[in-house]
C-alpha cells in the first residue's frame, strides 16, 4: 500500500474511533448490544431505522457517514452496533413489520 493511501487509510480509522467512541460512550467504543470492540465489525446504527430516509435528505451521509455525524455536531438517534447485532436488529424489523402487515386486512389487500 502507498504511503498516502495508509494515511488516508489511517485517518479514516481515527475518525471512524472517535465518532463510534462517542455514541457507544466507550473507548475504545463497543456494541450497544453484545459489548464487541473489533472496530472493523462496529457500525453505526439508526436507532428508528430511517436511514434510507436520511440518505436521501442528507447524500453525504452515504458516502462517510462519521464525517457526517462529526460535521453535525453528533446529532441524537444513532448507535453503535457489530455487524451481527446489526443485521439480527433489522431482521426483527422486518418480521415485526411482516406481521404488521399480515395482522391487518387494510395492509394486505
Amino acid at each position: 500500500m502507498k504511503l498516502n493511501q495508509q494515511k488516508k487509510k489511517s485517518k479514516r480509522t481515527e475518525l471512524k474511533t472517535e465518532v463510534m467512541a462517542h455514541y457507544s460512550g466507550y473507548n475504545p467504543p463497543r456494541c450497544g448490544k453484545c459489548g464487541k470492540t473489533d472496530i472493523t465489525r462496529l457500525t453505526i446504527d439508526h436507532i428508528l431505522n430511517d436511514g434510507a430516509v436520511l440518505r436521501k435528505i442528507y447524500p453525504m451521509q452515504k458516502r462517510n457517514i462519521c464525517k457526517w455525524l462529526k460535521l453535525n455536531n453528533y446529532p441524537s438517534g444513532y448507535q453503535v452496533l457489530c455487524r451481527k447485532c446489526n443485521n439480527e436488529k433489522k431482521t426483527e424489523s422486518q418480521k415485526s413489520t411482516l406481521q404488521g402487515t399480515l395482522n391487518d386486512p387494510q395492509k394486505r389487500n
